[in-house]
């Protein structure tokens, strides 16, 4: 199996766990969730209510310009990683990186 089968497949299986994962695409200098296009403000805002810590909010406008697109989970919904170069954790959430 390929690691980009793998990934897929480790992908999909999360979602059946945790329906609601949010996922953020870096486009245009804006930020894409469910299709919408946020300020860092807005963003910031948007994931401070679902419970995200700052120090992960941080993380993510870091890495996002970098990575393209990521996943967030929280760690709790999670029993199993990929290799430590396609995710980060921090506290108690899980960042997903693209392949």
């Amino acid at each position: 199996m390929s690691l980009r089968t793998f990934y897929n497949q480790f992908v999909e299986a999360l979602g059946r766990t945790f329906p609601n994962p949010i996922h953020i695409i870096w486009s245009d200098k804006n930020y894409l969730v469910g299709g919408c296009p946020f300020t860092t403000e807005q963003l910031t805002t948007a994931l401070q209510q679902q419970g995200v810590p700052q120090e992960v909010i941080d993380k993510i406008i870091e890495v996002l310009p970098q990575k393209g697109s990521i996943t967030l989970y929280p760690k709790s919904h999670i029993t199993v990683l990929p290799s430590s170069q396609h995710y980060c954790l921090i506290g108690d959430w899980v960042i997903l990186y693209p392949l």
